[in-house]
């Protein structure tokens, strides 16, 4: 017998079954940036819930950074995926529960509340219940780029598209400028430069998305988002960001 039918026969002899209430398939919005607000829900979810094994759909290029932000979650497991069609896929198979965080109907103009309010979950847990250990290559990754321990400007200006910008940013002392890249697989490789920077600026991506998550509740460097990028969506933002206009 061949995978294929073998996938087959498990599909129709799930049509005649109820759906086992102890998996479920969670489908989010795949980009890193949706994933990193979406760990407060899942830990709500799995906390709730802690005799079922949630199965998230997550791309390939995501997998590290998510794994890692999963580790403290025993019954979260991560599956890899080109799209959103796979994990509804494999919700069949597995005659799981299927539920999106997001996907359908969302308010672009609020995404991430919505995602909280979807699941009847108090949005303030996307920051309270936030907190990451710092990467595996944190320490080193700032030795790499920071040998001499000198203040530093973090900068990020490119999104994942990819796509680079130029930003406006002010530096009259000459200050050394980082910039986050492609260097590390894992996000919170970059925990310990983000939290030593004399100056933290980025675009609208995926990296503001982990500076409020690592950055809440402390206190903070100057922090400036840079509206380089035109985008129709919108988020929550509770750091003290300064805006930086370019039109």
């Amino acid at each position: 017998m061949t995978i294929r039918d073998s996938n087959l026969k498990l599909a129709v002899k799930n049509c005649f079954k109820p759906i086992d209430k102890h998996i479920v398939v969670l489908e989010p919005h795949l980009g890193l940036g949706d994933n990193l607000i979406c760990l407060g829900l899942v830990r709500e979810l799995s906390q709730r819930e802690p005799n079922t094994h949630f199965y998230y759909a997550c791309l390939h290029r995501c997998y590290h950074s998510l794994a890692w932000m999963f580790q403290d979650l025993d019954n979260v497991f991560l599956f890899a995926v080109k799209g959103g069609r796979q994990a509804r896929q494999l919700a069949g198979f597995l005659n799981a529960r299927y539920m999106p965080i997001g996907i359908v109907g969302v308010d672009i103009r609020r995404f991430d509340a919505f995602f909280y309010e979807q699941h009847h979950i108090d949005f303030d847990r996307r920051w309270d219940n936030a907190r990451v250990p710092a990467g595996p290559q944190s320490e080193g990754l700032y030795e790499i780029l920071n040998p001499k321990n000198e203040p530093y400007l973090l900068v990020c200006k490119t999104e994942s598209s990819p796509g680079e910008y130029q930003l406006k940013i002010a530096n009259p002392e000459n200050i050394k400028v980082i910039e986050v890249g492609p260097v590390t697989n894992n996000i919170f490789d970059w925990s310990k430069l983000v939290a030593g920077a004399t100056e933290i600026h980025t675009i609208d991506t995926s990296f503001t998305h982990f500076v409020e998550s690592e950055l809440y509740g402390r206190d903070v460097m100057p922090l400036y988002y840079h509206l380089a990028r035109i985008s129709n969506t919108e988020f929550t933002r509770r750091l003290p960001w300064q805006l930086v206009h370019y039109r």
